[in-house]
């Protein structure tokens, strides 16, 4: 299953953004999208109300809900 993320970045975010690379940046969308089992297929910046728009795959879309209760319970899900 494809899920796709749109992601604004808090202030603090931007500040972070501006002191890394496209590597680093695309290495931390792929922990997150790999610690609610996924994979990260591709992602890209945009202009306006969000910063950037990604893909991810799923083997089951069940396990991403399971692991999103997980995570708001405040349980590691990895």
């Amino acid at each position: 299953m494809r899920v796709y993320f749109l992601v604004s970045y808090s202030d603090q975010g931007l500040q972070g953004l501006m002191k890394s690379n496209y590597a680093e940046r695309r290495a931390q969308i792929e922990k997150l999208c790999s610690n609610v089992g996924g994979k990260l297929a591709w992602m890209r910046y945009l202009h306006g109300p969000y910063d950037v728009l990604a893909e991810a795959s799923y083997r089951r879309i069940l396990s991403v809900f399971e692991r999103e209760m997980q995570l708001q319970a405040g349980r590691s899900c990895i």
